[in-house]
């Protein structure tokens, strides 16, 4: 026997044996089974590697009828795996097992009686059914008796982290008092953790109001008109305005509040109100965001029609300038009857992508429908910035392939001048646009 001895993965010499193979495989091998253990080194073809090269799994085959099993075990031989079967042989059943070797395409091949390796596996089993039923009693009662426990500690602790809560939902209230009589405003002293507020009082309030940054300036009206309802004994709803909060940004407040009156109650008129203000920012956020939502393309994100039109109307009331858009895809219908509304899908959220890109944030983008966009660009009253924002915008349509397509569009735009109307407006864009489909496709033309 040749035994190779590899150092760093190469071989750097050979053990030397001359031990003879066949008697080494002659030999039983016996242990606690008792059973011997026949030993064989097979060819991958099932031929013994002896002088006489017996042909064991042939001889195994014709005294079985079990041949799907020695055919399995012919396969695995040929493919050079391991492996083990279950085989009767003079109604005694069998154990066999085959490991191939490094070297010739060799096996070892074994096989035992199945008898005492059964009861020795029935006898495993057994013990350690018993002993899994011992382990699962015994987690059984450790489990009920710590389910007991946490369950207690967990109703100990339920209580203290309502007591907790209650109290952490006051951490974004505060309260304020008025004195109407002297026009005095107080709040409480944890105001200044949430507020910005250099001092908690404040004298002749209804005059500094305007002064103070306290109250946003597009909100303090509301204040002043409360407190004159209020003064008068008028209840209404809470209401909301936007206060500076701690950390310098407005932030929208709920404003509960309840009004004083004298303890003898002669007078109708009450002599101070009591406020209790609510940071409601993370609420009003949220509104906002399922309105903004809702106003949006779901497939591209851009305002859906009537919301940019309403955009755009508002801006043109304040007298904005800028140029208004109209963007419509060539030969759209025939790539959605080709290739797939899917497709299509992907051509639309590309286009998207190349408009958001090429436009700033607080220009209105528009999906007017189905393949046709529309764009308000805030300010953009330069034809020369203009052609050259047109320009980069076409050249990167182009620069986009989805499978075999490439995208090209056409643009009709108008420059806005003071006191134009919507309407006039996008008429004039939508015939530039007609007029860049009727001379080919792939144009832009701009009005002024």
């Amino acid at each position: 026997m040749l035994t190779p001895i590899y150092i760093n993965q190469k071989m750097s010499g050979i053990i030397y044996s001359l031990l003879e193979v066949e008697n080494l495989l002659s030999t039983s091998q016996s242990g606690f089974l008792r059973n011997d253990i026949e030993w064989y080194l097979l060819t991958n073809e099932g031929r013994t590697v002896t002088n006489d090269s017996i042909a064991l799994i042939d001889n195994l085959k014709s005294v079985t009828q079990e041949t799907e099993t020695i055919d399995s075990i012919i396969n695995d031989l040929k493919n050079n795996k391991s492996g083990s079967q279950v085989l009767k042989l003079d109604n005694e059943k069998y154990y066999a097992a085959y490991l191939p070797l490094a070297h010739n395409d060799w096996y070892l091949f074994s096989m035992t009686n199945s008898h005492e390796l059964d009861e020795l596996m029935s006898s495993l089993s057994y013990e350690s059914g018993v002993l899994t039923s011992i382990v699962f009693t015994f987690i059984g009662i450790t489990l009920i008796a710590l389910l007991y426990f946490v369950y207690h500690d967990q109703k100990k602790k339920n209580l203290n982290e309502k007591r907790f809560q209650l109290l952490a939902n006051f951490s974004d209230v505060v309260v304020a008092e008025y004195d109407i009589k002297k026009d005095i405003l107080k709040f409480t002293s944890n105001a200044k953790k949430m507020l910005n507020l250099e001092h908690l009082v404040f004298h002749n309030f209804r005059s500094i109001i305007r002064q103070s940054d306290l109250i946003h300036p597009d909100d303090y009206l509301t204040v002043l008109n409360t407190f004159e309802k209020m003064s008068q004994g008028e209840v209404n709803d809470p209401y909301e305005v936007r206060m500076k909060f701690s950390d310098g940004m407005y932030k929208w407040c709920k404003i509960d509040y309840a009004l004083l009156f004298d303890d003898n109650k002669k007078s109708v008129k009450p002599v101070g109100i009591v406020y209790k203000i609510t940071d409601n920012s993370k609420e009003h956020a949220m509104v906002e965001e399922l309105q903004e939502k809702s106003r949006r393309d779901d497939l591209t994100g851009l305002y859906l029609k009537n919301s940019f039109v309403e955009l755009v109307q508002q801006l043109l009331k304040e007298n904005q300038l800028g140029t208004f858009i109209i963007l419509d895809l060539d030969d759209f219908k025939c790539i959605n009857d080709e290739y797939g509304h899917t497709v299509g899908d992907k051509c639309l959220l590309a286009f998207a992508d190349i408009l958001k890109s090429q436009f700033r944030e607080d220009d209105i983008l528009g999906r007017y429908g189905g393949d046709e966009f529309e764009i308000f660009a805030r300010g953009l009253t330069d034809k020369q910035v203009l052609l050259e924002k047109l320009e980069t915008l076409m050249k990167k349509l182009n620069e986009i392939h989805i499978q075999d397509i490439s995208l090209k569009c056409s643009i009709g735009a108008t420059i806005v001048k003071e006191d134009m109307l919507y309407a006039d407006i996008f008429n004039q864009s939508d015939e530039a646009l007609y007029e860049a489909k009727k001379i080919g496709k792939n144009q832009y033309i701009i009005k002024e």
